[in-house]
């Protein structure tokens, strides 16, 4: 019987380009059929694959539109004293349900493996093609929440997907596309299980929130201050939503706008 995957990629640079290909070439190696579904048309990836889905629509958000859907969706780091909050660059949630949609088509077997790009397979999964049931999924960070980066799921239970036609529809349950998912198909005939098979995959390659620079960023203090973190350096300032410092004899100009400090937030530790 030939397996299915359905391989969710945005290879926008070398690092995610090169991503896409080595999971696909791991597809191919465990005799999968493949699909792709990308917002750019990778070549390498394009050739190996046995179907392509271009999406030119890139339903997502970004931070300037999170207060219009009162949406927090930031990443927490301590340094040197402090714990700074940033903005995730974009909430891709349901452009992740549009790539699903958009796909539909292209499936072609009655259950597919859905997989993100920065997983790549290393060994035999076929056991969970086996479950008598509409889609095998994992629990993620909690009993309210799926692994949404690799589930397996048959064509009835996808077209629940096809109810979710924009980001008013999906904003109607928002949240985090993991616990979205539960919402939607705990109820349905699935396959619950406690853990994916991370043995069997090198997965995770490309975590977003991980990537988030703190460098050069200025900070709003739980004192009505502003916070600058120069490398190994943090200095205070006035608060302002423009600054101008010299680094050494390099000028640095920061126009940072209405919305900057909604986001970029800092508290100091105190420690006994």
């Amino acid at each position: 019987m030939v397996r299915e995957c359905l391989v969710l990629a945005h290879s926008e640079d070398d690092k995610t380009s090169g991503l896409l290909v080595e999971c696909v070439k791991a597809l191919k190696g465990q005799g999968f059929r493949v699909i792709v579904t990308d917002h750019f048309i990778n070549e390498e990836a394009y050739e190996l694959a046995d179907a392509y889905v271009y999406n030119y629509e890139n339903p997502i958000l970004r931070p300037e539109q999170y207060s219009e859907y009162n949406l927090n969706h930031i990443t927490e780091r301590n340094v040197d004293g402090y714990k700074v909050w940033n903005p995730v660059t974009t909430f891709a949630a349901y452009a992740i349900i549009d790539m699903i949609k958009g796909a539909y088509d292209a499936i072609k077997t009655d259950k597919c493996l859905i997989l993100n790009y920065d997983w790549q397979i290393k060994g035999n999964i076929d056991e969970y093609f086996n479950y008598d049931t509409d889609g095998v999924f994992f629990k993620y960070a909690d009993d309210s929440s799926y692994y949404t980066s690799i589930f397996i799921a048959n064509k009835k239970i996808l077209r629940e997907l096809n109810a979710i036609n924009s980001i008013e529809d999906y904003a109607t349950n928002l949240k985090y596309l993991e616990w979205f998912i539960y919402d939607l198909y705990k109820d349905k005939n699935i396959t619950v299980l406690d853990n994916p098979p991370l043995d069997r995959f090198n997965h995770d390659m490309n975590y977003r929130v991980s990537n988030v620079k703190i460098n050069k960023k200025f900070y709003k203090t739980d004192d009505n201050k502003a916070i600058f973190i120069n490398d190994d350096k943090i200095e205070e300032y006035t608060l302002h939503n423009k600054y101008r410092i010299f680094d050494g004899d390099k000028e640095l100009l920061f126009n940072l706008g209405e919305e900057y400090f909604k986001y970029h937030i800092a508290q100091k530790h105190f420690f006994k």
